[in-house]
C-alpha cells in the first residue's frame, strides 16, 4: 500500500461512513485502514485501540445531533420548536444510522469529553423551552423527557422495532402530542391548550367549533376556540363556574378534579 498522510478526521470520517453504510458492526481497524490505503498500524497514530475508534465515532455523532437540532430550532419557539427538534432526531438517525449506534456503543460515566457532548444536546434541547417559562430544574427535566422519548422511539425506529403496519409518522406525531400536553402543565406561564384535539369520525353540528387537525393545531388556536375562563377562576382551573339559564341565583358549578391544567 503506499503511504499517504492521515489525520484524525479522516480516521473518524472513513470508519463513519463504514458504520453508515454496513452497520456498526462492520467497522473494524483492519477494515478502515483498507479503505484508507493503509496499514493498520498507521491508525494507532489517531486512535489507540479499537474502543477509541467507537468512541470517536460516538463523539462524532453526538455532535452532528446537537448541530441537526440546533438548526431545526433557528426561529420557532414552544410547540414549533419540540416539533421541528423531534423531526431533527428522526432524520439524522436515518442519515447515519451506524454512526448513531455508536453513541450507545460506548459509555460516556466519567468522559469528560463525551459528557459534555451528551449536556450539549440537552442544552439545546433546553433553550428551545424558554417559550414555556420553565424554571431551570424543570427545563433540564422536560429537556432530558425529550431526549428520551426521541431517542427511544428512533432507536427503535432504526432497528425494526415497530413491526406492527399502523403508521409510523402518525404514532410519532402522536408522541410529540404527549410531550407538548406534558411540558406545558409543568409551564406556569404558557397558555392551557388542553389535549391534541380528536380526529372527528362524524359530522360536526352547525356552527360547532370544532376541532382542528393536527397538522394546524396550535395552543392559540385552542385557546380561541374554548370560552375564556372567569377572572376570579382563571388561577385555580381552566373551567370557569356556570350560571343556569332563567335562574336568578348563580349555581356553583360541580367540584371537578385537578385537571392537566389547573394551578
Amino acid at each position: 500500500m503506499s503511504r499517504r498522510t492521515l489525520d484524525t478526521d479522516q480516521v473518524v470520517a472513513s470508519a463513519a461512513d463504514l458504520a453508515d453504510a454496513e452497520g456498526l458492526d462492520a467497522v473494524t481497524l483492519t477494515r478502515v485502514a483498507e479503505r484508507l490505503g493503509v496499514r493498520q498500524p498507521a491508525l494507532y497514530r489517531h486512535v489507540d485501540s479499537y474502543d477509541g475508534m467507537i468512541r470517536a465515532l460516538g463523539l462524532r455523532g453526538r455532535e452532528i445531533l446537537a448541530d441537526r437540532l440546533a438548526e431545526a430550532a433557528v426561529g420557532l419557539a414552544g410547540d414549533d420548536a419540540v416539533r421541528a427538534m423531534g423531526r431533527a432526531w428522526r432524520a439524522m438517525v436515518r442519515d447515519h444510522p451506524g454512526l448513531y449506534a455508536a453513541t450507545d456503543r460506548f459509555a460516556c460515566a466519567g468522559d469528560v469529553e463525551l459528557e459534555a457532548a451528551v449536556e450539549r444536546v440537552v442544552a439545546v434541547l433546553g433553550q428551545a423551552l424558554a417559550a414555556y417559562g420553565l424554571v431551570d430544574d424543570d427545563r433540564v427535566h422536560a429537556a432530558r423527557s425529550m431526549r428520551s422519548a426521541f431517542h427511544g422511539f428512533a432507536h427503535l425506529e432504526s432497528g425494526d422495532g415497530h413491526p406492527d403496519p399502523v403508521d409510523l409518522d402518525d404514532s410519532f406525531d402522536r408522541l410529540v402530542d404527549l410531550l407538548c400536553a406534558g411540558i406545558h402543565q409543568m409551564s406556569p406561564v404558557a397558555p392551557c391548550p388542553g389535549p391534541p384535539p380528536p380526529r372527528p369520525t362524524t359530522p360536526l353540528r352547525k356552527n360547532h367549533p370544532g376541532p382542528v387537525s393536527d397538522s394546524s393545531w396550535t395552543p392559540a388556536a385552542a385557546s380561541a376556540a374554548t370560552p375564556a375562563p372567569s377572572p376570579a377562576r382563571a388561577s385555580m382551573t381552566c373551567h370557569s363556574a356556570s350560571t343556569a339559564p332563567g335562574s336568578s341565583t348563580s349555581r356553583r358549578a360541580p367540584t371537578r378534579r385537578p385537571t392537566a391544567c389547573s394551578r
